[in-house]
């Protein structure tokens, strides 16, 4: 898979914002050859986090991954809206992480 940089990355979900109503996220990550799956999780954290995602990553410590995977139980939320609450894109990690708490 071809890396892609964090400029092409903000440039895609920008495109996918400005124009959500006449293209579709999927349209647009195949466009940027992305997944859909990990750029909706990129749009979703970037919603709710900014650019900052792609520029200040989240430390990852023991609590970290506690403080994530409580959340992600307490609230009954989906491993995309844990990862855009906590602005971290690793769903596989989060899936992980949650396996391994359990």
């Amino acid at each position: 898979m071809t890396k892609i940089s964090k400029e092409t990355k903000i440039k895609a979900i920008n495109e996918c914002l400005l124009h959500r109503r006449k293209c579709s996220l999927a349209y647009v990550a195949r466009r940027y050859g992305m997944s859909r799956t990990n750029f909706r999780t990129m749009v979703a954290a970037y919603e709710h986090h900014g650019p900052t995602i792609f520029t200040v990553p989240s430390k990852i410590t023991a609590d970290f991954r506690i403080q994530l995977v409580r959340r992600m139980l307490q609230n009954q939320a989906s491993y995309l809206e844990t990862a855009a609450h906590f602005g971290f894109l690793g769903l596989g990690q989060i899936t992980a992480w949650r396996k391994i708490y359990l």
